[in-house]
Order: structure tokens, then C-alpha cells, then sequence
């Protein structure tokens, strides 16, 4: 039986090294694993067998059709995408910016895409040629990465936005720069040396690339603000690999759009990074290959767009933004084997499923424990969650406490470092998940053009069913009681009801709905992963909080909402995880 075995894998083996596409490489898998789950190439090929001899059992493996591009020789998408290597990294980097045609592609498959993208006119002037070989722009970080997630989906790889690290050595000064931890983006911008896509002179090579030029001038009728006697023959976006491409075989890192990148700008991280210039920038500082510029992730710009990459293998860490696996000494079931009542993952967090879902709830907000671990293991994370007050009064203090004074951005963060470390897609529910987690999903009525705004308090039901006030702690949670009232005596109180607890409580210390999840009424907010209406410029927010007394506040159905960049002494999150 194990000569057998031997012979079964080594001619699955041939067949992966054999493999041509990432398609070919994914069915070479499954071939020599019947009735299993083969190579989850999406998750970083941490299943996959090594093709590499040097490579230990338990390093992830690279998927030979990416290791094998080449400048001259690039991996090639279904869209038509071309990825070529960038020395010193794990990634493969597409050779242009995201195109209007590959954006079309995404939001012809996917559901409730801002449609912001759609009108590339700038000052009412479009681009002049074929648009769809433009650069997409009006695209905000947000959504950036969910096109990333439905690429990597689609063609079974991880893609994601380049981190600044990746991005600086894909303009070619990667070496000459700080990657320390500690040293934000910011700090990196703008240094000693002064390097321009092109070299060291000034102004740009004739036709170089992109830029605030002659064209540019006339469209707009103006002098200022252009570079003297530069003519690229473009007003606003070119498209595509109008121009040269630099060494490594990458065109448009200087000029046409600037591009988002996966980190924050600093360590406030209440905005991401952007590298390079664009049509419309003319100044010497902005056309540097070190520049640097941030802006939250929900605004979007006519002058600002993406480029994606592909990982090659499992992320090394090598100072970028996603954070590498931690290892652990237990690996928890995956969801779709776990026993059917219950999951628990690495960190202790149990998981329920949720009727109506495709997912499973984890039964608490997330803890102080569990952010603290994450920020134990990732620099740069935003530290001022450690030490939340309600007018002098400690939130979220300890451990067993939800985190508080976390913003959706740091939320959504936590679940990409979680999902890394899992080998699971862990994300913030949405708002309709947890209408069903909180027992209202069914009579909310859900059509493609509902906002969360149209169904704040809709439902007249609380989350302990009766009628209000809440009675006893033991029918109800942590809201606004004799303790809040005692160390808040300015603010109004639930007179007849008490709790015990002035701000959090520890997570669990009242009883579970039906569904055996805890805190759906009072303790924290919680971010969940919807806009609050079309206008995206809020995240979606559930639940009371600690403080909450009036009718409407404590409803099931009650919604408030914040820019994804706010946190607040009162706001956490719980997230869920995919069934697979």
C-alpha cells in the first residue's frame, strides 16, 4: 500500500511540475486527491505539495505557472492580464494599472459595485480613444480590494494591492530604502536622494510618460500647473502601455494614475497609501519615485486608480502591510468539517452557525485578548485601542471586555490578518447576517436597491424579545442603567433596570440569544460590512452600546452609522467566517 502511495503521489508531482496555468495546476491537484480538498492555492497553496527540492514539508509551495513567468514570458489571466516577476518579493506584479475593461468584468459578476467608475470624465472631458484600455479610475480603496477578493476568487490565486514596500522595488529603489519596522510610508517619503522614474534629471524624458502636460493645459485652458515644453499627447488618462516600460518590464509607474497600495500612511491609520503621479501632476516633489500621499480608504479621485499582484507563494512578511502566519500548536477543523453546533479557532473565538447565512457568528464581540494578539503580531497597528474612556471611565480595559476604539478599517484589517493566519476567509458580517443573527432577518425585506438607512427601525422587536424596558440583566444586556447613571450622573439612565456595568462588560456575562450568541443587545457597537446608503461615504454600525436607553436605540433593527475612519470608546466588532 505505500509503494502504492509513493507511486500516486509522484505521479501527481509530474503532473503539477507540468502544469502551464494556474487552471492546469489546480485540476493536477484535485486529480491526485479524490473525495479531498486539494491545494488551496487561494489561501497561499499552504496545502499544496513543494515542487521545490530546498523548501521544508511545511513551507508553502509556489505554483510553478507563476514561478515560471518571466519579463519576456509573463503570467497571463483570464482577463488578459500580464504579471511579471519584481526582484526581492514573493509576488508577480500585473505590467499596467487595472483597466476600465477588467472593472466592466468585475461589476457585470458582482452585485452592489459603486458605480462611481463608471464616469471616467474628468471636468466633463473623457478620455479621448478606446476607454476600455484606460485606466479605471473614481475607484476608492474599499473597493479596490474587493476586486482584488473576486480576481483571486475567479482565478484561484491570492491578488491583492501592492504593499509600498513591493511597490517601491517594482519603481527600482526598493534598496534604497528604510523597511525597518517602526518607518511608515510617510517617514519614506520624499528622502536624501532624488530619483525619478526616468533617473535623476529634470524635466521628464520626451514622451516618458503621463503627465500635467501641454494637452493637459489646453483641455483645461490653463498655463499653471504643467510642465514647460513636455507634450505626452494626453489631457487626462492615457491608455494602458501608451509609454515605455521601465526595466522590469512594468509600465505606468510614472504617470497616468497614481495607484493604491495596500498600507497605511502611518501610524494613525486613518488613511492608505498612494504612490506614484498621474495626468494630472506637474510638480517636482509629486513626480519623485519616493512619493508618498494618503487618503482614507472610502474617497476616490479622477486622478487615482490600482494595479494588482499576485502572490507566488504564502506572504514572507518582508515589510509589507499582510502580516505572515503565525504558527500554532493546534490547527481547529474548518468550518464546512467542524461538528455541526460549533467551531473554535486558534484563538479560542467560537464560531454557530446562523440560518439564513453562509456563515458561522463567532458567539462574542471580539475581545481585548484577540485584538491584542493581532497587534502583537503585526507592527504599525494603530495602539489607541489600549486605552479607551468614557469621560474618564476605562472601556474595553481587559482582556475578557470587547475592544473598543477600533474603526472599520482596523476591523477589517484584524480579519485579513486573521484570515492569514487561519487559512480560513474571515470578514465583518453584513448587515443582513446580522439581522438574521440578531432573529429580524426574515422580515426585513431585502431587494437590490435596499440601503441599511431604509431599514433603521423597521422592526419593532428588541433583542430580548419583550416589550421595553428591559426587565432584569438576565432578560436583557449592558445599556444605560443605575451603574452608567451613578458614574454619568449628567446622562439620562433606564431608571428601573441595572446591569451592573458602567461602560463594557466582559463579553458573555449575560445570557445568549436563541442562537446561542451573546451581546446582539448592548455592551459595544458593532461594525458590520455595509455603506449606509448610496452615497458610501459611512459604514453600517449595529447594535446598542453600554450607554443606549431610548426605545428606538434598542431595537433589533436600529442602525447608526460612521466613516469607516472613526472609532469611538463604545464601537467594536465581531466578525464571522465562511462556510467552504
Amino acid at each position: 500500500m505505500r509503494l502504492k502511495q509513493l507511486v500516486a503521489d509522484l505521479t501527481r508531482q509530474d503532473r503539477v511540475a507540468d502544469a502551464k496555468s494556474v487552471r492546469e495546476y489546480r485540476e493536477a491537484l484535485e486529480a491526485g486527491n479524490a473525495g479531498g480538498l486539494a491545494g488551496n492555492v487561494n489561501a497561499g497553496g499552504q496545502n499544496a505539495p513543494s515542487t521545490e527540492a530546498d523548501e521544508s514539508a511545511s513551507a508553502p509551495a509556489r505554483v510553478p505557472a507563476l514561478v515560471a513567468a518571466t519579463k519576456d514570458k509573463p503570467f497571463i489571466n483570464s482577463l488578459g492580464m500580464k504579471f511579471v516577476p519584481v526582484p526581492d518579493t514573493d509576488i508577480l506584479m500585473c505590467i499596467h494599472e487595472t483597466r476600465y475593461k477588467d472593472y466592466a468584468a468585475y461589476d457585470a459578476d458582482v452585485r452592489g459595485v459603486q458605480d462611481s467608475w463608471k464616469d471616467q470624465a474628468e471636468t466633463g472631458f473623457p478620455p479621448a480613444e478606446r476607454s476600455e484600455d484606460h485606466p479605471v479610475t473614481k475607484v476608492t480603496w474599499d473597493e479596490a480590494k474587493k476586486f482584488c477578493e473576486w480576481l483571486g476568487g475567479k482565478e484561484g490565486v491570492t491578488v491583492r494591492l501592492p504593499t509600498d514596500r513591493e511597490w517601491s522595488y517594482a519603481v527600482g529603489i526598493g534598496r534604497d530604502q528604510d523597511w525597518k519596522d517602526g518607518v511608515t510610508p510617510e517617514m519614506r517619503s520624499r528622502g536624501n536622494s532624488v530619483v525619478y522614474p526616468w533617473g535623476t534629471r529634470w524635466p521628464p524624458p520626451k514622451n516618458f510618460g503621463n503627465y500635467a502636460d501641454a494637452s493637459h493645459g489646453k483641455q483645461f485652458q490653463t498655463s499653471k500647473g504643467v510642465i514647460a515644453d513636455y507634450d505626452d499627447g494626453y489631457p487626462t488618462t492615457a491608455p494602458v502601455m501608451s509609454f515605455k516600460a521601465n526595466k522590469l518590464g512594468i509600465h505606468d509607474l510614472g504617470g497616468n494614475l497614481s495607484e493604491w497600495c495596500e498600507d497605511w500612511v502611518n501610524e494613525a491609520q486613518d488613511a492608505r497609501v498612494f504612490r506614484g503621479s498621474s495626468w494630472k501632476h506637474a510638480d517636482r516633489g509629486i513626480l519623485r519615485s519616493d512619493h508618498r500621499e494618503g487618503r482614507p480608504s472610502n474617497t476616490l479621485y479622477g486622478f487615482v486608480g490600482f494595479r494588482v499582484v499576485i502572490e507566488t507563494r504564502a506572504p514572507s512578511g518582508k515589510g509589507g502591510t499582510p502580516p505572515k502566519p503565525a504558527a500554532t500548536t493546534t490547527v481547529p477543523p474548518a468550518p464546512a468539517t467542524a461538528a455541526k453546533s460549533d467551531f473554535t479557532n486558534s484563538l479560542g473565538m467560537m464560531f454557530l452557525p446562523v440560518k439564513g447565512t453562509e456563515v458561522m457568528f463567532c458567539i462574542h464581540e471580539t475581545r481585548r485578548q484577540d485584538y491584542a494578539a493581532y497587534a502583537n503580531e503585526v507592527p504599525g497597528v494603530n495602539g489607541l485601542w489600549k486605552n479607551q474612556m468614557k469621560d474618564g471611565v476605562p472601556c474595553g480595559d481587559k482582556d475578557d471586555h470587547p475592544v473598543v476604539g477600533v474603526s472599520w478599517d482596523h476591523a477589517t484589517a484584524f480579519c485579513v490578518w486573521l484570515s492569514k493566519k487561519e487559512g480560513k476567509t474571515y470578514r465583518l458580517p453584513t448587515d443582513r447576517e446580522w439581522s438574521y443573527a440578531v432573529g429580524i432577518g426574515r422580515d426585513e425585506r431585502w431587494t437590490k436597491t435596499t440601503t441599511s438607512e431604509s431599514l433603521k427601525g423597521v422592526v419593532k422587536e428588541y433583542p430580548w424579545g419583550g416589550d421595553f424596558p428591559p426587565k432584569t440583566k438576565d432578560q436583557a444586556g449592558n445599556y444605560g442603567d443605575t451603574a452608567w447613571h451613578e458614574n454619568f450622573p449628567t446622562q439620562a439612565w433606564l431608571e428601573n433596570y441595572s446591569d451592573g456595568f458602567p461602560t463594557t462588560a466582559p463579553v458573555m456575562s449575560f445570557k445568549p440569544n436563541e442562537l446561542g450568541l451573546y451581546d446582539m443587545g448592548g455592551n459595544a457597537r458593532e461594525w458590520v460590512e455595509d455603506w449606509w446608503n448610496e452615497a458610501q461615504a459611512d459604514r453600517v454600525m449595529r447594535g446598542a452600546f453600554f450607554g443606549h436607553i431610548t426605545h428606538d436605540s434598542l431595537l433589533s433593527s436600529f442602525r447608526d452609522h460612521a466613516p469607516p475612519n472613526r472609532l469611538d470608546a463604545h464601537g467594536g466588532f465581531r466578525v464571522v467566517v465562511e462556510v467552504q
